[in-house]
């Protein structure tokens, strides 16, 4: 019984807390929602995820310039040898795109599995639940689509 209570205590009421609680601000000139919807949504991240592969890109682009014009040896520097520029980064891009788009799945797939657990019990509207059905359905499509696209190189 008493090992009952203190998980109680140790996990589910933290749990309850944090849940109705406001988290504080992290940027200075944003709400913490906007934080949360916005900047940490899969869009966004995916977006930014973009902007840093465009940034690796471009410096292949430098290094490779750099190499055949023989200014400086690129030994001494990191990330400038060719298969850490054309294996290693295009990898590391993709792994954390896949990561999110299955993170954003798998999440998509468990509210979807709560709101048929909810109909069951009529305790969600027609309204949610078909929010739930088009958001994982959607999740699922982008995330298998990635997948069939997707090419990791070794």
């Amino acid at each position: 019984m008493y090992r009952y209570l203190i998980l109680f205590f140790l996990f589910v009421c933290p749990i309850a807390i944090f849940a109705n609680s406001e988290p504080n601000r992290i940027h200075p000139d944003e709400p913490a929602k906007y934080t949360e919807d916005v900047r940490f949504s899969i869009e966004n991240a995916l977006n930014s995820l973009k902007e840093i592969e465009k940034s690796l890109i471009s410096f292949q682009k430098l290094t490779d310039t750099i190499r055949s014009k023989k200014v400086i040896s690129l030994n001494r520097f990191a990330y400038t040898d060719w298969e850490m520029q054309n294996l290693g980064f295009p990898n590391m891009v993709i792994a954390i795109e896949g990561a999110l788009h299955k993170q954003n799945y798998l999440i998509n797939k468990t509210k979807y599995e709560l709101a048929c657990e909810k109909r069951k019990n009529i305790s969600i509207t027609e309204e949610e639940f078909g929010r739930a059905l088009d958001e994982y359905q959607e999740s699922k499509k982008k995330y298998e689509k990635f997948w069939s696209d997707t090419v990791i190189t070794d």
